[in-house]
């Protein structure tokens, strides 16, 4: 199972939402197919993601994005 970070709030006109991609580049398989991949999540983030801004934030700006990181980082 892969969690793909995204983003989505409801319109007037519906549910809208978009998948946040990152460069393959550090994943050289991903890369010789394209230069974008989703923004992968451990399910240990899921529930982070789903739930805090703040945690949600920190994570985009990690330089690990452009991997799997192996573990969230919790902030307090």
């Amino acid at each position: 199972l892969l969690y793909m970070a995204g983003l989505c709030r409801m319109t007037d006109e519906g549910l809208r939402f978009v998948i946040l991609t990152t460069s393959s580049a550090p994943l050289s398989e991903a890369a010789a197919v394209h230069a974008r991949m989703p923004v992968l999540l451990p399910p240990s983030c899921v529930d982070d993601w789903m739930r805090n801004t703040a945690f949600a934030a920190r994570y985009l700006r990690e330089p690990a994005i452009g991997s799997v990181p192996l573990d969230c980082l919790r902030i307090g």
